[in-house]
């Protein structure tokens, strides 16, 4: 098997988790105590693993310093179903900080949370890697997530690892606590993640209202999209697929250079095959994405398709695909690096009654300009002196800013590298690769 490990660290990624494994319950037939059927004893061990007693246990970690929230999953709905050995909270509350999370706090749960980890890994046949969420705009979604980072990548530096940080909303209220978390936690993604998936709540606010028709969005959808997002990556570990897609190949496709691992990813869209150019269009759309991106304001470099109970693929729809990006070249900007630019993937779910769906990761130098927005913020209240005083007191020091600084400006110089000319004519675009 090829097992995937969940860590969900602080209150944003401990909500999204309970999404991702209503969702994974829901998928493998589990929920209402079933848990029989070909399908589901067949592909269930990637994300759960089976106990003496018969029943199946999330491969999950949860951590956060606020009690509450760990006390609040225990008592829910989802209590019984998690291994409540893998839980760790701390003892004085929400954190405000990187600086306190990551230095300070860390250092009385860092060593049970290792113990669990290393006891999950030895639990697995063939681990592929491991996803991560938090919000990286506290203290705790950076601090403590980027903690296990680096602990994670030093002791299983062969493990994929795929993040997928919240990020703070832009606007005028963007907090500088939230700014210099999210900068100090993009400092440690850099360096320690296969694979970044970032996502904002105020851009799936849009989202929802114009792919999804969802007029006023709630977090509980808004987070049950970025579980979608978890459970499309995963649809072709977890199932038959047409081209098979694991974390590793995913991340080789995508990923130019180790450090452009910054990937961009859809919502979930609904799939009608009467409709593919619609859906195709849709795929594209600078709406449809989980952060604030538009494609059309860069280079695409590679993409993945990943589709969802279709009963067709084949040619036709691979022949659309193509011809819709030769004639949208002014909205997506191509730039083929590899062969194939971009890859298509079918699962075939246990539950054919679902909706045929599917969904776009792409890597795009796009990103430089979302990822300079939060940036520039962090450079203003840096040159500023804001609130910095608060995290020396708490450990870090003045060059830990500069470096952190210093390495997303480098990310972004990086895929300025991508910008500027453009294929117009359709000469060095990438072939589709699929199969029939």
């Amino acid at each position: 098997m090829r097992e995937i490990l969940q860590f969900q660290i602080g209150n944003c990624g401990i909500n999204i988790s309970q999404k991702i494994w209503e969702k994974l319950l829901y998928e493998h037939t589990c929920e209402e105590e079933k848990q029989e059927g070909y399908l589901q004893e067949k592909y269930m061990d990637t994300y759960f693993r089976q106990q003496k007693d018969g029943k199946w246990t999330p491969r999950s970690i949860l951590a956060d310093y606020d009690p509450e929230s760990i006390q609040g999953v225990m008592k829910g709905s989802l209590g019984e179903v998690y291994d409540q050995e893998n839980a760790f909270s701390g003892i004085n509350g929400t954190i405000r900080t990187f600086a306190d999370a990551h230095y300070n706090e860390s250092k009385y749960i860092m060593d049970s949370v290792k113990d669990s980890i290393r006891r999950e890994v030895e639990k697995c046949d063939s681990m592929q890697g491991v996803q991560l969420v938090s919000g990286i705009g506290g203290g705790t979604g950076s601090g403590l997530a980027t903690s296990i980072l680096v602990f994670f990548r030093e002791d299983y530096p062969d493990k994929t690892v795929d993040f997928t940080p919240i990020y703070p909303s832009l606007g005028d209220e963007l907090k500088a606590f939230e700014i210099y978390n999210w900068c100090f936690a993009m400092h440690h993604s850099i360096e320690y993640c296969d694979m970044s998936r970032p996502a904002d709540n105020q851009a799936l606010y849009q989202t929802l209202f114009r792919t999804l028709r969802i007029k006023e969005s709630t977090m509980d959808e808004i987070n049950s999209a970025i579980a979608d997002s978890f459970i499309d990556l995963t649809a072709g570990m977890r199932y038959p697929m047409r081209n098979y897609l694991d974390l590793k190949k995913i991340s080789t496709i995508l990923r130019p250079f180790p450090r452009m691992s910054q990937f961009l990813q859809t919502v979930r869209i609904p799939y009608n095959k009467d409709e593919r150019s619609q859906f195709i269009s849709a795929l594209h759309h600078p709406k449809s994405y989980l952060c604030g991106i538009n494609l059309a304001d860069d280079k695409l470099i590679s993409t993945a398709v990943l589709l969802r109970n279709h009963t067709e693929v084949g040619q036709r729809f691979t022949t659309e695909f193509s011809d819709w990006r030769h004639n949208n070249k002014d909205k997506i900007r191509p730039f083929g690096f590899v062969t194939p630019h971009c890859f298509i993937a079918q699962a075939k779910l246990a539950k054919e009654q679902d909706e045929p769906s599917g969904s776009m990761i792409c890597s795009s130098a796009a990103i430089k300009k979302y990822l300079s927005k939060y940036a520039d913020a962090f450079t203003k209240l840096f040159a500023s002196k804001q609130f910095v005083h608060v995290y020396l007191e708490q450990g870090m020091d003045e060059m830990e800013f500069t470096e952190a600084e210093s390495n997303v400006n480098d990310l972004i110089s990086e895929y300025t590298e991508y910008s500027g000319n453009y294929y117009s004519d359709g000469e060095g675009e990438g072939e589709l690769d699929t199969e029939d």
